[in-house]
């Protein structure tokens, strides 16, 4: 490669190149800062926390599915749980109310007995004593005066 003579001055911040109009120019620079206060330090660290950050998003999304996966495998059990206890608690109030039948049909128990069970009241919870005392005298047929107790 043929490279002519030229004149360089540097003026402060600028440079001035002449040379002949028929010349090949080569310029290889390469720039090292000494010191810049710490930025790069900083750039490095500031990409680390965002590594940190990303992994603790990362963890907390799959911490999240195992939460939601573990919530819905409880509710089905406790839907599950729900059914047998329903069921159970049907065949139970099926058997009250064919017991109460068979007292009534006995003549051991009044209608009123009888309709309780049938309608519901078992998940309504306890009667207070003086109503329920109330409605049995209401289902109670009027007394027979033909039957006076003995003196």
């Amino acid at each position: 490669m043929h490279l002519d003579e030229a004149v360089k001055a540097d003026l402060g911040g600028m440079s001035l190149t002449l040379r002949p109009q028929d010349s090949y120019s080569l310029e290889l620079g390469v720039q090292q800062p000494i010191f810049l206060g710490g930025q790069a330090y900083y750039a490095i660290e500031a990409a680390r926390v965002a590594g940190r950050i990303a992994r603790l998003g990362v963890f907390a999304a799959q911490e999240g599915v195992a939460f939601a996966a573990a919530a819905a495998f409880f509710d089905a059990t406790f839907a599950k749980e729900n059914v047998s206890v329903s069921a159970e608690n049907l065949r139970v109030a099926e058997a009250h109310a064919a017991d109460v039948q068979k007292r009534v049909t006995q003549g051991v128990a009044t209608n009123f007995d009888c309709s309780a069970p049938r309608s519901g009241s078992l998940n309504e919870g306890p009667l207070d004593p003086g109503r329920e005392q109330a409605a049995r005298e209401r289902a109670r047929p009027p007394p027979d005066h033909r039957h006076r107790p003995l003196t």
